[in-house]
């Protein structure tokens, strides 16, 4: 199975309409990640927060507080904890994180 965020099999990102959306493709952009993004009444971000770096993406949350929106936007935290090493791999391969993107 394909690492999520390459040609293979591109990692989804969907924005809803007033998020932070140009820093979140500026960093997708930044590492190298294919992604394919789409505007949703419903935000997910979890394939891209898997993507990056820990700090890069709560410095992205920063901009606004987690779950809040403000009229200038901000992004909606739908999976606030990480990924445990033994849970199932989001990517959908079906095997331990750890064993899998984890590495």
């Amino acid at each position: 199975m394909s690492k999520i965020g390459t040609n293979a099999k591109p990692a989804v990102i969907k924005l809803a309409p007033h998020s932070q959306q140009d820093a979140i493709l500026a960093t997708a952009n930044k590492y190298g990640i294919i992604y394919i993004a789409g505007f949703e009444d419903e935000e997910d971000i979890s394939d891209f927060k898997t993507l990056i770096p820990k700090e890069e993406f709560e410095a992205i949350a920063d901009m606004d507080a987690p779950g809040n929106r403000k009229a200038s936007g901000g992004i909606k935290l739908l999976f606030s904890k990480s990924i445990s090493r033994n849970a199932p791999c989001p990517c959908g391969s079906g095997k331990q994180y750890k064993r899998c993107c984890g590495k």
